[in-house]
């Protein structure tokens, strides 16, 4: 298990009217359980477009690095971008009235 980021562009023909980010929402519900997205903007060879980054804790590299994959032929992308960060040490997840740390999950 590892915290993933996904660097996905969203600059590619007829992707740069917000329907992108809604087509990889809808494609990251299809494989995940849970993630967090940022939306930014992203340079590519002197080029600036559109990006979203895609943050799941707690995930499976391999997985990961097959939607990446998906993603990257879904939006005709080169490549997509993936950091990885081992360790889950100091996790926790907290509500309004608890909190678990990760081992005991």
């Amino acid at each position: 298990m590892a915290d993933v980021r996904l660097y996905l562009g969203l600059g590619g023909p007829g992707e740069r009217d917000g329907r992108a980010r809604a087509k990889a929402i809808r494609i990251c519900t299809e494989w995940l359980d849970g993630a967090t997205f940022y939306d930014g903007e992203g340079l590519w060879k002197g080029e600036l477009e559109p990006c979203m980054v895609i943050e799941v804790l707690g995930a499976d590299p391999d997985l990961m690095r097959r939607l990446a994959a998906h993603l990257a032929k879904e939006f005709g992308q080169s490549c997509v971008i993936m950091k990885t960060y081992l360790g889950l040490e100091g996790m926790e997840f907290i509500g309004p009235n608890h909190f678990t740390p990760l081992a005991e999950l």
